[in-house]
């Protein structure tokens, strides 16, 4: 079992660095929204490809690091209060594999195409942009036709059964 002592270092480095990557995460925000990442500034503007490694890779860093401090925090209390620690490190389980699953892909997949503009008709948020080009077709789907063996739906069957017409 470990000590108190690593429980509380291990939770104190993970705070920090959760605090870290939170600011890290909030400075860049201000950065973007005021256009010094290329975007234009505000709100209404898309990212650039810069402004989602800036944003996302502390975000990333952050769903890790929270996730390890809740399990810090988890191993603290006296097992009488520790169902609150419990429930707070359950929520934390769920939201680290979310975000970083969302975080990975926006910026595996993403980020390399705003800065490639290879796909002009995808924004940072994989929105259709009308004037970007053509719709992408739609796969074509075979029609597959049953063989001549079989009976067809809806069709005569070997299978004769009277109609209520003829009873």
């Amino acid at each position: 079992m470990e000590s108190q002592t690593t429980v509380y270092k291990i939770g104190f480095w993970s705070a920090v660095l959760a605090s870290v990557f939170s600011i890290a995460y909030d400075l860049g925000q201000l950065a973007e929204w005021s256009g010094l990442m290329g975007s234009g500034g505000g709100a209404e503007n898309n990212s650039t490809w810069l402004g989602l490694v800036i944003l996302l890779v502390p975000s990333l860093l952050l769903g890790i690091s929270f996730v390890v401090m809740m399990g810090s925090v988890h191993r603290l209390p006296t097992s009488d209060r520790r169902i609150w620690s419990q429930t707070g490190l359950s929520f934390a389980i769920m939201y680290g594999p979310l975000i970083c699953m969302n975080y990975f892909v926006q910026l595996t997949l993403i980020a390399p195409a705003l800065y490639r503009r290879r796909n002009p008709r995808f924004s940072g948020h994989w929105q259709w942009q009308p004037g970007g080009g053509p719709p992408p077709k739609p796969l074509p789907i075979p029609i597959v036709q049953p063989p001549p063996s079989l009976p067809v739906p809806g069709g005569p069957s070997r299978h004769s059964f009277p109609s209520n017409d003829t009873m």
